[in-house]
């Protein structure tokens, strides 16, 4: 042991040393702390920047990667972490920094705060495999609600287009039990109050020919749940992450058509 009178003044002492050290590595360190951003909407040729690389749907971008986003084409980047997502429309050249996206040219659009039950989603492989399928078009679409996670009032009226006429509605619980069928000439239908329906449930419902032999010319799934576990979605990225969450509860019918709304929006 170094005796008291010996010890170098100048030396730093332990406690200062440790403060030191962990300055250098806050300031080694800051990029490793910077989000990696999802892509959850990507319309257009979008490239990376410097090549002819395409960037697609749910790649997952480093801090320090370009995108170039031409005119025409737009691109949405989600922040799991900071729950937002930043648009960008071309022409725009923008680079991911530790702070963020930041436009080297062009303009970055206003930045979409995430719904909190959307942060909770999880990107599993197979939302990556869809995400490179071209959906189907959306005109195969009938029935318009509900679908999905739904409020109970939401789960009491039943709307659907291009039928007129008189058809048959179903609605059965999703292990077949049937719950409710009725005849409805028109576009819509509320339930009678007579039939209930459970929270936390998934239901499947439907409109055919009014033959019972006939099969659904459209049909979809729903979830009873409380309003404060419905998330809202406001743009495609938001139904891409409603879509992942329906698949991940089993509701692959209604992530199908969640699917449509994101290449609709």
């Amino acid at each position: 042991m170094i005796p008291q009178a010996q010890r170098d003044e100048g030396a730093p002492t332990g406690l200062a040393t440790l403060a030191f050290v962990a300055v250098l590595l806050l300031i080694g360190c800051t990029d490793s702390f910077a989000a990696d951003l999802l892509v959850t909407d990507v319309r257009g040729a979008v490239t990376r920047a410097g090549s002819t690389q395409p960037v697609a749907l749910f790649d997952t971008l480093k801090p320090g990667a370009r995108l170039s986003v031409p005119e025409g084409a737009r691109v949405e980047l989600l922040d799991s972490a900071a729950g937002s997502i930043q648009p960008v429309r071309g022409p725009a050249t923008i680079a991911l920094t530790a702070q963020g996206p930041r436009a080297e040219s062009g303009t970055l659009d206003s930045v979409r705060t995430v719904d909190a039950q959307l942060r909770k989603v999880k990107i599993t492989s197979q939302d990556v495999a869809l995400g490179s399928l071209r959906m189907r078009s959306a005109d195969a679409r009938l029935l318009e609600g509900p679908d999905g996670f739904v409020m109970a009032d939401e789960a009491r009226i039943y709307r659907w287009k291009g039928r007129p006429n008189l058809v048959r509605l179903e609605i059965a619980t999703q292990e077949g039990q049937v719950v409710h069928r009725a005849r409805v000439e028109g576009g819509s239908y509320t339930l009678p109050e007579s039939v209930k329906l459970e929270a936390g449930r998934t239901y499947v419902w439907g409109v055919s020919g009014v033959n019972p032999a006939e099969p659904p010319v459209d049909w979809t799934e729903f979830a009873v749940q409380d309003a404060s576990e419905v998330p809202k979605a406001s743009g495609a990225s938001e139904w891409r992450l409603v879509a992942a969450s329906l698949r991940a509860a089993g509701l692959k019918r209604a992530a199908e058509r969640a699917e449509l709304k994101a290449t609709a929006s």
